[in-house]
């Protein structure tokens, strides 16, 4: 004789299915399915005859019951363990990010901090000097005091950078409230501060001249490879000869900063660690762009890049053949 009113199959199967349902779904709804189960299964017991005796069937009501619930229980329980290995899963994910974001911040004002100190006081310093010294000074003839007067403004220039960097190094949540950023036109200005100071340096410009058409982006990065490589030639080969040249096509714009062997003996600068070039690199590369550079066989430096207007513009090469001295 079967058991009641279902096969031993049938016991299992609905419990199994009990068990996967309390996995799957809120255990409410689990419970709620479970004991509506075993109201209709009790009901059609009551109600289908059978030779079997009440007892009989209330034993294996029972025996159903016991599996059906130690499957419910074993469902919840596991449901809850995926649900907190989750949670614990998001919050570790959570805590992660916290942290990378405080090391960055910390990071971010530990340099805002190193370059107040070491840069920023230095560079007041030369200001303060460079704007009392005709005043100082006896008998400072007018090209001095001009002289003075230059060294001046480009320090009160390179503190209104720091300024405005140490800004946002500081005050993530701060809107941004820089100056204007330099683009393709500031570039004849910056030459021409760099003639005035004694140098010899030549700009030639070929192609439309200005800023329009051009991303603000790619005009900032072409105005900081043009200042760093001149930087560079300043510092490492006082001077020298510094010849630019500006290329702007329709594809991109192409930039060639050469510069002689030095001419006489300056103030020796510190071994650096590349930082410049690197950056300069970074600049161009982040737009689709090159850059290379190298010393020339008789004295000297050369710096080529080449950036594209359009950032879907395949990247040119032509310039590498181009004789750098």
């Amino acid at each position: 004789m079967s058991p009641w009113p279902w096969s031993v199959t049938t016991l299992i199967t609905q419990a199994l299915i009990v068990g996967t349902i309390a996995y799957r779904v809120r255990w409410v709804e689990a419970v709620i399915g479970v004991v509506a189960n075993l109201l209709v299964s009790g009901t059609i017991a009551m109600l289908l005859p059978t030779a079997r005796s009440a007892e009989s069937v209330g034993v294996d009501l029972v025996v159903f019951t016991s599996t059906a619930g130690t499957l419910l229980a074993t469902g919840i329980v596991l449901q809850q363990r995926r649900a907190i290995r989750v949670q614990l899963a998001r919050e570790r994910r959570v805590s992660e990010e916290e942290r990378a974001r405080r090391l960055v911040a910390e990071e971010k004002t530990r340099i805002a901090r190193e370059l107040h100190d070491v840069i920023a006081h230095s560079m007041s310093v030369i200001n303060v000097q460079a704007s009392s010294a005709p005043y100082r000074l006896a008998d400072v003839g007018p090209d001095v005091r001009q002289e003075f007067e230059q060294m001046a403004a480009s320090s009160r220039r390179a503190l209104a950078e720091m300024r405005s960097l140490l800004s946002v190094l500081r005050e993530d949540d701060r809107p941004n409230e820089l100056a204007p950023q330099p683009g393709l036109a500031a570039i004849p200005g910056l030459i021409a501060a760099v003639d005035r100071s004694g140098t010899w340096i030549n700009l030639e410009w070929v192609g439309e001249f200005g800023d329009e058409g051009v991303r603000q982006i790619v005009g900032l990065a072409a105005y900081r490879i043009v200042q760093e490589a001149v930087s560079n030639a300043l510092r490492h080969s006082p001077g020298s000869h510094i010849d630019v040249r500006c290329t702007r096509e329709p594809q991109g714009l192409s930039l060639l900063i050469t510069n002689g062997p030095a001419r006489r003996r300056g103030v020796p600068v510190p071994g650096g660690a590349g930082n410049g070039l690197v950056g300069m690199r970074e600049r161009a590369t982040s737009l689709g762009g090159t850059l290379e550079h190298h010393g020339l066989p008789a004295g000297g430096y050369v710096v080529r890049a080449w950036l594209p207007l359009d950032p879907k513009a395949p990247v040119d090469h032509s310039d590498e053949r181009t004789d750098a001295a």
